[in-house]
């Protein structure tokens, strides 16, 4: 549906655009009124009854984390189209900033904007390698933990008052992997919260896993 969401919006503005100019005083005040109620009921939705799930506070955290630093490596996409995004992106880092090994893990049972906003802005046009909790167990797998010693890791985990997304909501694997970091003596460096003061993030720091 978001994909039909522009079409829809061009197709709504011709028709008020036509119905305005007929000039008929039913047409615009029915025009008037239309407007009137869906201006209204954006402001309700979006500024006033809108819920504070911590997404913001979550991306003020990850901003103060690196700030001053530049990425140390560049990620890589499967899609060369993608890469190039990166790479050009990657230009433009500083070059006198500090280069930092920062990887961020995540429990991807998240709502999509969530990870779109969050973690695929940072891989993308920040050059810091997100990974989803499947993937690094994987790579674990792969590389051995020994690979990932120079990295700061932040394991993001998502809570039952937190967006996520319907078709992963059940899923376990983020769970498991708090787990291990608990059996491995690692603790919640930060929690983000949100409405009605709710955790909405638990936030692992991990150095040396």
């Amino acid at each position: 549906m978001s994909l039909l969401g522009p079409a829809l919006m061009v197709f709504a503005a011709l028709v008020l655009w036509w119905a305005w100019n007929k000039k008929n005083i039913f047409l615009r005040l029915l025009v008037a009124v239309f407007l009137i109620f869906e201006i209204g009921f954006s402001i309700q939705k979006n500024m006033i009854e809108a819920s504070d799930y911590g997404i913001a506070k979550l991306d003020h955290y990850f901003e103060e984390e690196f700030k001053g630093g530049e990425s140390a490596i560049i990620p890589e996409s499967d899609n060369r189209h993608l890469n190039d995004v990166i790479y050009k992106f990657a230009g433009w880092k500083s070059k006198t900033a500090p280069r930092d090994f920062n990887l961020i893990v995540y429990n991807d049972n998240l709502a999509l904007p969530t990870i779109q906003w969050i973690f695929f802005r940072r891989f993308f046009y920040h050059n810091i390698p997100t990974l989803f909790v499947e993937n690094f167990s994987k790579a674990i797998g792969a590389q051995g933990e020994e690979y990932f010693k120079p990295f700061t890791i932040y394991f993001v985990q998502s809570t039952e008052n937190t967006l996520l997304n319907d078709f992963k909501r059940n899923k376990t694997v983020g769970f498991d992997f708090e787990k291990l970091l608990q059996d491995k003596g690692f603790s919640v460096t930060k929690t983000i919260y949100g409405h009605d003061n709710l955790p909405m993030f638990r936030i692992y720091l991990i150095n040396n896993f």
